[in-house]
């Protein structure tokens, strides 16, 4: 069986753009989830939510969530830009 590409297997250039801001923001957000869980260590991270940490390092908290909502984004048009069917 072979596979006959389609329209919807050509990516374009806002799509892979959208695909690299998206992988960009995500490695970016766990570095500083990361940097959250050095700099409170008292805080246990299975017991805690993202925002608790946040508490006194409003900048990284700040960021970690602005973070998660571009790569979220970022995905949402990449994908969108290669279905076919919503």
């Amino acid at each position: 069986m072979t596979y006959a590409p389609t329209s919807a297997d050509t990516v374009t250039s806002y799509t892979r753009g959208a695909a690299t801001i998206a992988a960009g923001a995500g490695i970016l957000g766990l570095i500083d989830f990361v940097a959250l869980h050095l700099v409170r260590p008292d805080l246990a991270p299975g017991a805690h939510v993202l925002s608790e940490y946040a508490i006194g390092y409003a900048p990284l908290g700040i960021a970690s969530f602005a973070l998660q909502t571009i790569s979220c984004l970022g995905l949402a048009v990449a994908l969108t830009g290669i279905a076919t069917t919503i």
